[in-house]
Parts: structure tokens; C-alpha cells; sequence
């Protein structure tokens, strides 16, 4: 291989690099919320409502609790710090709620739910 082509190649691979790096770190929002909706689901498909009551206040452990399937739409980006994560959501189209979760790692969050809570407007 020539010396040009090894550069080429090269800055080919620190682009890609820094491209992929820039796709996961814009791209948080988008895999915590499907993330928690999947944990959400999951624990109300499975009947999993020891955990559910864990997670939430009165108010939303009976409303998820009478859910069959649960849509989350994040209302704003996270409002949280370091490695906690919180963010006003919408749950079925149900304003008021909000949850928190916490993950390890900006790059594969994989977020575990801390508190899932309803505000009285």
C-alpha cells in the first residue's frame, strides 16, 4: 500500500468513528424512552407487579397497572445529571408524569427505572 492510501484509509476509519460516536451520543433520547416503554411492557405483560409498585406512586401503579400496552412520549429531553436521567412523559397520551431512571453509560445506556411518578395539574 502506498503512503496516500494508508492516510486515506486511515481518516476513513477516525471519521467513522467520530460519526458513530456523534450518532449515539444525539441519538440517548430516543433509546431510553424505547427502552423504559420496553420495561414498562414488559413488566405489564408479564404481570411483574411487585417491581411496578417499586417504581411508582399510587396514582401510576394503578393507572399502568389497568394497561394493557404502554406508549411513552417523552415531553421534553433529560432533565437529569451525571448518571441519572429524568424526563417528563406522556403515557398512552396521559399528561403528568414523570420518570426517573438511572443508567451506566452515555454510550449504551440501558437505563433501569428509579420512580415513575404523577403530577396533579
Amino acid at each position: 500500500m502506498t503512503r496516500k492510501k494508508i492516510i486515506i484509509t486511515f481518516s476513513s476509519a477516525v471519521l467513522l468513528i467520530i460519526a458513530v460516536f456523534i450518532t449515539l451520543i444525539f441519538s440517548f433520547d430516543h433509546r431510553v424512552q424505547s427502552s423504559i416503554e420496553k420495561n414498562l411492557n414488559s413488566e405489564i405483560i408479564n404481570k411483574d407487579y411487585s417491581t411496578l409498585r417499586k417504581q411508582s406512586d399510587t396514582y401510576s401503579y394503578n393507572f399502568l397497572k389497568s394497561q394493557k400496552h404502554v406508549t411513552v412520549v417523552f415531553s421534553a429531553d433529560n432533565q437529569g445529571s451525571k448518571n441519572l436521567a429524568y424526563y417528563p412523559v406522556k403515557i398512552n397520551g396521559k399528561d403528568g408524569f414523570g420518570i426517573t431512571a438511572s443508567f451506566k453509560n452515555i454510550l449504551i445506556p440501558n437505563p433501569k427505572i428509579q420512580k415513575i411518578e404523577h403530577y396533579n395539574n
